[in-house]
Parts: C-alpha cells; structure tokens; sequence
C-alpha cells in the first residue's frame, strides 16, 4: 500500500469514527433531556409529599384534640356489653304444648249448594259466601229466589 491510500484508508475510518461519535453524542443529549424531565418530575413529587405530609400532620393534631375532648355517645348509642360464655348463659324456656295448636277449622253454616249459587252470581256474594264459612256469620243470600 501506498501512503495515498493508506491516507484515504484511515480518512474513510476516520469519518465512520466521527459519524458513531455525532450518535453518541445526540444520544447523550436526548438522554441529559430526558434526565431534566425527570429530575423536574421528582421535585414537583417531592414537593407534593410536603404538603401532603404537612396536611397529614395537621390531620393527627386535629385527632388528637378531638379525642382528648370524649365526648359522651348520644342518647340512643348503648355501651357494648360482655355476652356471658355459653355455660353461664340461662336455658331457654320452652313453649307450653298447649300453646302450640292451630286455629280449630269450623263447619260452613251454609249448605255448600247455596254457596256455589252465590259464587256464581256476584262479587258480593262471593265475599259473603267466604265469610260464611270463616266467621260463621248467618248473612242471608241477597238472591233468595235462586236458592233451590
């Protein structure tokens, strides 16, 4: 090799060199860009959590008069009470058996025929017709002359 091309052999390596050094370089600025944002960012967070904790600690100051104060509960707040374990605990008293019937059904006071004529002819006569047969009423059909 001659000392031309030797020169134009290192001139070409020396521009490849210098273009990978200009990428550096703008990648070096983005980056500075990049850590002012940030640096920004943690110093409006930083001063975010200042007054947040400045709040905070007025908040548990406040706590803490209220609570000294204890104020009585109100009127209608009962104070808890201990349940006795279940040992203490008095059993429960049964039901006399007398108690524990049902109302005796009754007998209809009217033959079933002249029900079915009732129920067939008014709304009336339909609560009649139940009344009859719950409150043993004597109610009179208010159509006599279709009873058979």
């Amino acid at each position: 090799m001659t000392q031309e091309e030797e020169i134009a052999h290192l001139k070409k390596q020396l521009s490849e060199v210098l273009e990978g050094l200009n990428e550096v370089l703008e990648q070096l600025s983005k980056a500075q860009e990049r850590e002012s944002q940030y640096l920004e960012q943690v110093s409006a967070k930083q001063a975010e959590n200042q007054t947040l904790n400045e709040q905070l600690r007025v908040a548990q100051a406040r706590i803490e008069e209220l609570e000294k104060l204890k104020t009585p509960p109100p009127a209608f707040v009962k104070a808890e009470k201990k349940k006795p374990p279940e040992e203490q605990q008095k059993a429960r008293k049964k039901r006399d058996a007398k108690h524990n019937r049902a109302r005796p059904r009754s007998t209809p006071t009217r033959d079933s025929w002249s029900i079915g004529c009732c129920i067939a002819r008014s709304v009336n006569c339909v609560w009649e017709a139940s009344a009859w047969r719950v409150h043993e009423r004597s109610l009179m059909c208010p159509h006599p002359h279709l009873l058979r």
